[in-house]
């Protein structure tokens, strides 16, 4: 009797591994069209449209992980809506911050580089690298001077 248990119990183990492998989509081999989502479109779970994010450093990491994989591939929308994600998660965490900055930088969108550096000072009153935020925040400040100097003056 225990041997007819053990050898259904293990019937159904392999028959299971079986069907999972012949499921499409799953399995073995992926096809080439079945690469890793890296852009993902999630449900807004706040009010008026806006997502509610717990705090969670793991996640925050993980969306910085994927922001590094758009940056060094020069998708720089993409990294920054990444980046942008991963302070929601980890509001405390500088690294997303200064990723965020020189994503903004590339793209010498120097004002939202600013305004990155001031919400840093915001939500990390305390940080010790609120100096390093300081001397950016300025930094990009002139940077957006100069490029509003730069300029045409539309009159017509």
């Amino acid at each position: 009797m225990k041997y007819r248990v053990l050898f259904i119990l293990l019937l159904a183990l392999i028959t299971n591994l079986v069907l999972a492998q012949q499921r499409p989509g799953q399995g073995g081999e992926r096809s080439r069209s079945q690469g890793p989502v890296l852009i993902k479109d999630f449900e807004e779970s706040g009010g008026e449209g806006e997502k509610i994010y717990p705090h969670d450093p793991i996640e925050a990491r993980r969306n910085a992980d994927v922001g590094k994989y758009y940056f060094k591939r020069d998708n720089y929308e993409a990294a920054a809506k990444r980046f942008s994600e991963s302070i929601e998660y980890d509001k405390t965490w500088p690294e997303s911050y200064k990723k965020l900055i020189e994503t903004f930088d590339k793209q010498k969108s120097y004002e939202s580089a600013v305004e990155i550096c001031r919400k840093f000072a915001e939500n990390n009153p305390e940080s010790g690298e609120l100096e390093y935020f300081r001397k950016a925040e300025a930094k990009y400040l002139e940077e957006h001077k100069k490029q509003e100097a730069e300029k045409p003056d539309k009159e017509d």
